[in-house]
């Protein structure tokens, strides 16, 4: 399990061809069978999108 608090300000990695990190609130954790999933909403977006732990930070 995660230890974020829902809406927690996080950072999320940046990928490749964006490596600055981008911001959001951390919503909640999703268990999978191949390792947790964490659900954040960047900044500036309406939907919610998962990302690997490794991923994500606190801010």
């Amino acid at each position: 399990m995660s230890n974020f608090k829902e809406n927690q300000k996080v950072n999320v990695k940046g990928t490749k061809t964006d490596p600055s990190a981008r911001p959001g609130k951390f919503v909640k954790t999703h268990p999978g069978a191949r390792g947790d999933f964490l659900e954040v909403l960047l900044d500036g977006s309406t939907q919610s999108q998962r990302f690997r732990p490794s991923q994500v930070s606190a801010a």
